[in-house]
């Protein structure tokens, strides 16, 4: 049997293309494919198993599942930068999205703050 991939999927907050990681294989940082924006840099790829994104640093998740099929799999999703993370254990999401938890995180330091990384590498 093979073992699952740990990867997280994430848009570019800088130029809004999609990315997608092995974070098996990424072990100093993970830049935006297209623009080389910093997604997120070894530090923050060493505390992977905090709970916490590492591409903004919320610690708050919702499952992202499909018609809320759970057999298709959930997907753990950061609220604040929609960071999908698939065979990663640490996370404790929300059992569903939220629209008054995402709406407090949107105003969060992390969220500020990589809005304003984002709106400097332009």
């Amino acid at each position: 049997m093979t073992k699952a991939q740990k990867t997280v999927t994430v848009d570019c907050p800088a130029c809004l293309t999609g990315n997608r990681f092995n974070l098996d294989e990424a072990n100093h940082e993970l830049t935006c494919e297209d623009c080389g924006f910093l997604l997120a840099d070894a530090a923050a790829l060493e505390g992977l198993t905090s709970g916490c994104c590492v591409i903004c640093g919320n610690d708050r998740f919702y499952f992202d599942s499909p018609l809320n099929l759970k057999f298709l799999g959930q997907v753990p999703t950061c609220y604040v930068c929609d960071a999908q993370y698939n065979g990663i254990a640490g996370p404790q999401p929300d059992a569903k999205y939220s629209d008054e938890t995402a709406e407090a995180l949107l105003n969060s330091v992390g969220a500020k703050h990589l809005k304003e990384r984002a709106a400097l590498w332009h």
